[in-house]
């Protein structure tokens, strides 16, 4: 197989390089890499908050998902994806 574009030692580091390589394309062409860059208030996120944990953990996408939520890593995740914070539980 060829070169890899993205370097790095492990399969990790590759990984946790490639993130940087993506999030400097997305912001090359002026993506938005959180919830607040949409334009989404943080009394907005607050106000619909619970139907958004309630919808979330509703839908039935949620059963093909490889780690199961709670209604709290579900906030949690909302959160970090307003703030562009890397998941880290």
């Amino acid at each position: 197989m060829g070169s890899s574009v993205v370097n790095g030692k492990t399969d990790e580091d590759k990984l946790a390089n490639l993130i940087v390589v993506v999030k400097k394309l997305f912001r090359s062409i002026d993506v938005p890499l959180n919830l607040r860059e949409l334009g989404i208030s943080q009394e907005e996120l607050t106000k619909n908050m619970n139907k958004l944990v309630t919808d979330s953990i509703a839908d039935p996408t949620i059963y093909g998902s490889p780690r199961w939520v709670t209604e709290e890593q579900c906030e949690k995740l909302f959160w970090y994806a307003f703030e562009g914070k890397d998941v880290d539980f």
